[in-house]
């Protein structure tokens, strides 16, 4: 056997490398999560509209069903931030102002780390908590004034 002969391999092996660092960040479902400066520089009207034009595999991954029925069952389900799981058609209600990312959680991952049970996975909608105190809010000391 020739020196010579490993060197496809190791090309191959610094060509898969590279590949994957320049593939961007990568969801738990090693689909490309949806981060902020895609989110904005799209014309969706919601975050269903937004998924179908960048990323349609999330909702029509096992079957194909029409996402915004009511009535249409499977596919992933919904959650904003930690809130309890919501069916895949509330994506058409959700405005793209305050969403800063959409990731997309294998069934597996959300299972384990959420405790939701679904087959299909789970879309993950991220956004800036809008219940809180606002910036002329004094902090709570505890005090009774």
């Amino acid at each position: 056997m020739s020196p010579s002969a490993p060197r496809p391999l190791i090309l191959l092996v610094v060509l898969f490398a590279a590949g994957c660092a320049l593939s961007g960040t990568r969801g738990q479902g090693g689909m490309r999560d949806i981060q902020i400066d895609e989110i904005r520089s799209t014309r969706a009207a919601n975050a269903m509209d937004l998924i179908e034009k960048v990323r349609p595999g999330w909702l029509y991954f096992h079957e194909l069903r029409d996402p915004s029925d009511p009535g249409e069952t499977g596919g992933p389900m919904v959650m904003i931030n930690d809130v309890p799981p919501r069916p895949l058609y509330s994506l058409q209600f959700l405005s793209l102002e305050n969403i800063t990312e959409i990731r997309y959680l294998t069934s597996t991952y959300a299972r384990q780390r959420y405790r939701v049970d679904s087959p299909a996975g789970v879309i993950l909608v991220i956004s800036p908590s809008l219940v809180g105190p606002g910036p002329d809010t004094p902090p709570d000391t505890g005090r009774v004034y």
